[in-house]
């Protein structure tokens, strides 16, 4: 009943990704990229792929993945080193990303003054709003839309067991997390 209420995009195109840099953090190997989840509207992302999981060989197995929401993109995980390494000990995969308006896609204008009446009429979050608005979206669609797209690409993951995928949510990740859980039923 609420999918009407989101105003969700229609996917336009395949899922593809793009590949930006590999590096090591936490006992993890990271992918940096984006994933093109519509005409122009991509998603950062890092995913986390423990050593044993992601180094090339026979032994390479899929393995639990959490799709994992901060309200601060993919920067609010990096702060988070005792859940990481909780998490690398538990052997979960885990993918962040930067929703629609959120760390690498967030607009910001020179000289944005982020306090007061300019920056709630101004700021980064109010041009996401009209934007969305003004092509008859929600900015809280474009939000779901993007973890909804993601799940769509870890099924896609040979890393990822695609019937093992959860959500993990920090402030407003875990309403953005919330509702595309209720709207994909293939994810606790």
């Amino acid at each position: 009943r609420v999918a009407p209420y989101l105003r969700l995009p229609e996917p336009s195109r395949p899922l593809s990704n793009v590949v930006e840099s590999r590096s090591s953090d936490w006992g993890y190997l990271v992918e940096k990229g984006r994933v093109l989840i519509a005409e122009k509207l991509f998603v950062p992302y890092s995913f986390y792929t423990l050593a044993e999981h992601g180094e090339s060989g026979a032994g390479r197995q899929p393995a639990p993945t959490v799709l994992v929401l901060h309200e601060r993109g993919v920067a609010g995980i990096s702060k988070q080193s005792a859940w990481m390494t909780a998490l690398a000990a538990d052997g979960l995969n885990v993918m962040a990303i930067d929703v629609c308006g959120v760390g690498e896609t967030r607009l910001q204008s020179q000289g944005e003054d982020s306090e007061g009446y300019e920056g709630l009429l101004l700021g980064a979050e109010a041009q996401w709003a009209r934007r969305a608005l003004n092509v008859g979206l929600s900015l809280l669609g474009l939000r779901v839309f993007s973890v909804l797209r993601t799940l769509e690409y870890l099924r896609t993951r040979w890393e990822a067991q695609a019937d093992n995928l959860s959500i993990a949510g920090v402030g407003r990740g875990a309403l953005w997390g919330l509702y595309a859980a209720a709207l994909d039923r293939g994810v606790a």
